[in-house]
């Protein structure tokens, strides 16, 4: 009991201190405080002081904070959390090299950088990085911010998918089913039945491929429960089972949406702007479609606001032919050839819905 009350009254004072933290006049309170009960307010400035004093681990942990936003940081901040990364490289932290060499790979809210983001892997898998190496081999196969160096990708995988890195096997195996198609099979059924959602859902993939639907279902959709969105998509194009197509569709497109997948909003946006579930929401999927256009440059998106404005969808969305033009003309850019070709497109064109792979 008296341990109990020791504890609650410690946790009392530490608020005190968090409380008169912001005041000069009291700041030598704290100090005395701490001694007493040896604790201290909680505070990003002890984080960072040890890493200006040279600890590489506090510089990762600030990076890890400003990127996702926690920590007391409101929003994220992703070129903050850059310099704190590279400086936990500097200081041989190789995770910290990893973190930046993918925030630059990815264009993550800092300038897109691929021969830094491959410098940065190669310094983490030096300084013996699991990630750091996955990340370096993945840029050496397609020779990505340098020169291609397949064979060094391989053997780099190779190493890692022995060490248990399931990510790296799955890779591994994607590139072995060039030459032995069996073999890749293996490795993705192994790394499934270890717990790789990923090589749970290419393996379905070949699968799909070879016509097995009902060995690549299963396979599919617990790919898809394990958060590969791409699975979840591919999951649409196989027959329902014991139930209403649209309406699992539906889910499953939510689902992929929600994991972050322009292929799942859009497929979404198809949904509601058709009224495949329920009564026509056009001007929520035009919503869905523009932010997908305009902020992700997702072209099929573009080509599905010109079908919209095209048709109109009366009394919501008019009709409006300058409008759908500006969007195919958009879509055309970003790769979709079926927004290309003259005459201009027809009003009775379907929207796209794509259906890319998880193989990355």
């Amino acid at each position: 009991m008296g341990q109990a009350l020791s504890t609650i009254f410690t946790c009392l004072v530490t608020e005190l201190m968090a409380q008169i933290a912001s005041q000069p006049r009291k700041a030598g309170c704290i100090a005395l405080l701490s001694i007493l009960l040896g604790c201290s307010a909680p505070s990003s400035q002890s984080t960072k002081q040890k890493c200006r004093q040279g600890q590489g681990l506090a510089c990762l942990k600030i990076g890890q904070a400003l990127q996702s936003g926690g920590s007391g940081h409101d929003l994220p901040d992703p070129g903050a959390s850059l310099r704190w990364y590279r400086r936990a490289c500097e200081l041989n932290i190789g995770r910290g090299c990893f973190a930046a060499g993918r925030l630059v790979r990815d264009a993550d809210g800092v300038k897109a950088d691929a021969p830094l983001a491959r410098r940065l892997a190669t310094a983490g898998c030096t300084l013996r990085d699991p990630m750091a190496c996955l990340l370096l081999a993945t840029m050496e196969s397609v020779g990505e911010g340098g020169a291609a160096a397949p064979q060094k990708a391989t053997q780099r995988l190779r190493r890692l998918c022995q060490n248990r890195l399931l990510r790296a096997c799955n890779d591994l195996a994607l590139i072995e089913r060039a030459t032995s198609r069996p073999a890749a099979m293996k490795r993705l059924a192994e790394a499934c039945e270890a717990g790789s959602a990923l090589a749970c859902g290419n393996l379905g993939i070949i699968l799909c491929e070879s016509d097995d639907v009902e060995q690549a279902r299963p396979l599919l959709a617990r790919a898809c429960r394990g958060d590969v969105s791409a699975a979840c998509i591919r999951l649409t194009s196989l027959p329902a089972v014991g139930e209403s197509r649209h309406l699992r569709d539906f889910g499953l497109y939510q689902r992929a949406c929600k994991l972050g997948s322009a292929a799942g909003c859009g497929g979404l946006a198809l949904h509601l702007f058709q009224g495949l579930t329920g009564a026509p929401r056009p001007i929520e999927a035009v919503r869905i479609w523009r932010s997908l256009c305009e902020q992700q440059r997702h072209g099929p998106s573009c080509f599905n606001l010109a079908v919209a404005y095209l048709r109109g969808a009366p009394p919501a969305l008019i009709a409006n032919r300058a409008a759908a033009g500006a969007w195919r003309h958009r879509a055309c850019a970003l790769g979709v050839t079926r927004a290309c070709p003259r005459p201009a497109l027809k009003a009775a064109a379907e929207p796209l819905s794509t259906r890319p792979e998880p193989s990355d």
